[in-house]
């Protein structure tokens, strides 16, 4: 996980005191100061890629380490803290065979259940026929 400053879009009414919501922990009723204290960042995003978010109109995803977002295609989440786990998958038994199983996270060190999704595509091509 990346620790960064708070990033707080106000929610209180202009004129008044400010209030805000981190838009990356989801912490609430924050005042104006709390921009200068350390926020977990639990989804690890970078301040470019927050910037580019934010200029395509989309905030970053609120997570608390109960709503970590752990279906992906690159790699094994752990629930707990978010770490991706992309490398020597293969290694994990139950990643590749759909059955799924349990594995301990190599940066939090708990240990978490996962299922396994096998999709298949296929793609035909016409056989030119002399």
């Amino acid at each position: 996980m990346t620790t960064m400053a708070h990033y707080i879009k106000r929610t209180s009414p202009y004129g008044g005191e400010f209030r805000g919501e981190c838009v990356l922990c989801g912490t609430q009723d924050l005042p104006m100061e709390a921009a200068l204290e350390d926020c977990t960042n639990p989804q690890g995003l970078t301040m470019s890629e927050i910037f580019v978010d934010i200029l395509n109109g989309k905030e970053p995803d609120k997570m608390t380490e109960e709503e970590i977002d752990t279906f992906s295609s690159d790699g094994l989440i752990c629930p707990y803290c978010g770490y991706c786990r992309e490398d020597d998958l293969q290694e994990i038994d139950g990643v590749y065979d759909g059955c799924g199983g349990e594995h301990t996270c190599g940066d939090c060190g708990k240990d978490f259940k996962f299922d396994t999704s096998i999709t298949h595509y296929w793609t035909s091509y016409k056989i030119d026929v002399e």
